[in-house]
Formats: structure tokens, C-alpha cells, sequence
């Protein structure tokens, strides 16, 4: 699902950047927010977090910082949490 206009001036994408409709989010075992930067799309960087994940703990706010190759159409993992 798409976010709506107000995430470009957040750093992480939360449950308010998405539709009202709570079945969006009732319906996925797991919803990544795809987050990144000016800076950090010149460095080919994106950060990921868990807007929604079923049956394990998570925090909203922490990100997976993975280096992002659009030539390829992937992104690789760094490890890195933040």
C-alpha cells in the first residue's frame, strides 16, 4: 500500500502515514516502511522498519540500514540497526 502525503516530512513511516482503513494493516502478517533521506539516497542507502508485524516483538522506530543498488533492482543487507 501507498503512504500518504505526510510522510515526506517524517524520517520513519509509521501506522499514521497509511490509510485509515485499519484492514490494510489488520490483514499482513508483516509491513515493512521503506524510509530514506536526500543524504541518504545520494549513498545508495534506504532504512526499513516494521510499520506492522504479527506474533513478535518490534519497534516502529528501529530501522535495518540496507545499501540499495537501483541498476539491479535490489537491495543488499548491511546489518546495521539503528
Amino acid at each position: 500500500t501507498q503512504s500518504d502525503a505526510a510522510s515526506y516530512g517524517v524520517r520513519t513511516q509509521t501506522m499514521r502515514n497509511f490509510s485509515n482503513d485499519k484492514r490494510k494493516m489488520a490483514h499482513v502478517t508483516g509491513m515493512l516502511g521503506l524510509n530514506q533521506g536526500e543524504k541518504e539516497k545520494a549513498l545508495c542507502v534506504m532504512r526499513l522498519n516494521w510499520v506492522v508485524l504479527r506474533e513478535s516483538p518490534y519497534q516502529m522506530r528501529q530501522c535495518l540500514y540496507v545499501g540499495q543498488c537501483l541498476a539491479l533492482g535490489r537491495m543488499m543487507t548491511c546489518s546495521k540497526l539503528a
